[in-house]
């Protein structure tokens, strides 16, 4: 068994093809889309693999910090801070909007809960604002849906349960 590596065009589209061993790996095609497991890749990345999983990772400021994506091979998709005591934030404007920590504390508004013991969630606003939590059912099978609302203006908070009518 010889082992080889190559890089090489085919075909009149001009498509470039990336060959380790026996088998075609990924391939450039002259749209401008790349295919990894693919030799006709639908989108300007297509990973297909019985699990593709793509892993963004920096190493400069020692330790391994990474973000991954993907997908299992029982179709659940997923996206992970895969390291110990790290967390995933979503950004709006360059300002994290909901961050989930490594003990699976959730925070919105507000970067870190106030107490990591007992705060599984954290909603924070402004003072000036008003702080509202809506639990909403919009169910057909109920007159205009149901819904539980907290709010807070200031310091006091309001919980609103509307009567249901049979």
């Amino acid at each position: 068994g010889q082992s080889f590596s190559h890089l090489y065009t085919y075909n009149s589209s001009h498509n470039i093809i990336l060959q380790a061993g026996s088998g075609d790996n990924g391939e450039t095609a002259a749209s401008g889309r790349v295919g990894i497991g693919t030799k006709t890749p639908n989108t300007k990345l297509e990973i297909r693999d019985a699990a593709p999983t793509i892993r963004l990772q920096e190493t400069t400021t020692g330790g391994d910090k990474r973000l991954e994506m993907g997908v299992s091979s029982v179709g659940v998709a997923w996206i992970g801070a895969n390291q110990s005591a790290q967390s995933l934030a979503l950004q709006t404007v360059g300002t994290d909007r909901i961050v989930i920590d490594g003990n699976g504390n959730v925070t919105i508004g507000i970067a870190t809960p106030y107490n990591a013991t007992t705060d599984r969630l954290t909603v924070s606003k402004s003072q000036s604002a008003i702080t509202q939590i809506v639990v909403d059912n919009q169910s057909s099978n109920v007159a205009g849906g149901s819904s539980l609302s907290l709010s807070s203006y200031g310091g006091g908070w309001n919980l609103q349960v509307p009567s249901s009518s049979t």
